[in-house]
């Protein structure tokens, strides 16, 4: 009986310190998965914010285009402006 007992004591311990190695492997494993899942998300969080600068800055140089537009097209009218005048003022 005290043989059996001991093997059962035995098993049991063998089991344990199986069960504790399986623990600590899957414990490092789901840490790994968590440090790339953590290094991931900062990856695509950049990469939104670098969309999203990309965006503003396209967005201002549209701005910046169109106020050069109106401007140049307010300098064209002033310069027609002025040419109708100087031709009505000179005599040819």
């Amino acid at each position: 009986m005290d043989n059996f007992k001991r093997r059962i004591e035995r098993t049991f311990k063998d089991t344990k310190k199986s069960a504790e190695k399986i623990k600590d492997k899957t414990d490092d494993r789901i840490d790994e998965i968590k440090g790339r899942a953590k290094e991931e998300i900062r990856d695509v969080k950049e990469s939104v914010i670098d969309n999203i600068r990309d965006v503003k800055d396209q967005r201002r140089a549209e701005m910046i285009r169109d106020k050069a537009e109106d401007k140049a097209e307010k300098l064209i009218k002033k310069a027609e402006k002025t040419a109708d005048n100087l031709l009505k003022k000179t005599d040819f």
